[in-house]
């Protein structure tokens, strides 16, 4: 694991230092194409600035090690930066929230997952979706985007399954070739998280049937 500081140091004052962001950088493993890494970043707020406390997670792959530490510190930030620049460029949409509530209550029924399975795909708290539809809490920018690259994902299904085979594409084991092994897409997601979910999209979106 990597761990990236940022320090501020008021001044130059070393003894008066505060961390203000932090970085972590996990390494998941190797394919054909390299190996993959998860990055955390962590941004403490400042209100007088106006700077809120953020928590952001990013996605590497296919990182060639030789091309060193500092290019891979400069992907994980290029992958955080367009992921904000995504969310930034969905609020015009949030609008409509009808839709992304529909994705809500159809999607777990469609590919079989209880309400925990789906809270857990979704990176909720348990008992999230219950307190959602009792107008206890809302779905923020970050969770819409979350729930439209879902939705992405169901329409590429569209293209390989009818959908009494929805639920079985989450829970049909792949070979051992594939890019998530030989496990299921769901059991890819319980091991390796979002990692795992961005493989399983990169691999529908090459055209594979």
């Amino acid at each position: 694991m990597i761990i990236v500081r940022v320090e501020l140091w008021p001044y130059g004052a070393q003894d008066s230092g505060q961390v203000i962001a932090e970085a972590t950088i996990e390494n998941r493993g190797e394919d054909e194409r390299g190996h993959r890494y998860r990055a955390t970043f962590h941004q403490q707020g400042a209100a007088a600035l106006g700077i809120p406390t953020r928590t952001r997670v990013s996605e590497v792959f296919g990182h060639d090690r030789k091309q060193g530490v500092w290019s891979l510190i400069a992907r994980a930030l290029a992958a955080g930066l367009a992921r904000d620049a995504a969310i930034k460029d969905r609020r015009a949409d949030l609008s409509d929230d009808e839709m992304l509530g529909l994705f809500l209550d159809v999607l777990p029924a469609a590919w079989g997952f209880s309400e925990a399975d789906f809270e857990k795909l979704l990176e909720l708290p348990r008992g999230w979706l219950r307190a959602w539809r009792n107008h206890e809490v809302a779905i923020d920018d970050e969770l819409a985007l979350e729930i439209r690259e879902l939705g992405a994902l169901q329409r590429r299904l569209r293209l390989l399954r009818t959908p009494d085979g929805y639920s079985r594409f989450w829970h049909h084991r792949w070979s051992a070739h594939s890019p998530i092994g030989a496990r299921t897409p769901w059991q890819a997601f319980c091991d390796d998280g979002p990692s795992a979910l961005a493989l399983i999209r990169q691999h529908l979106d090459s055209g594979w049937q």
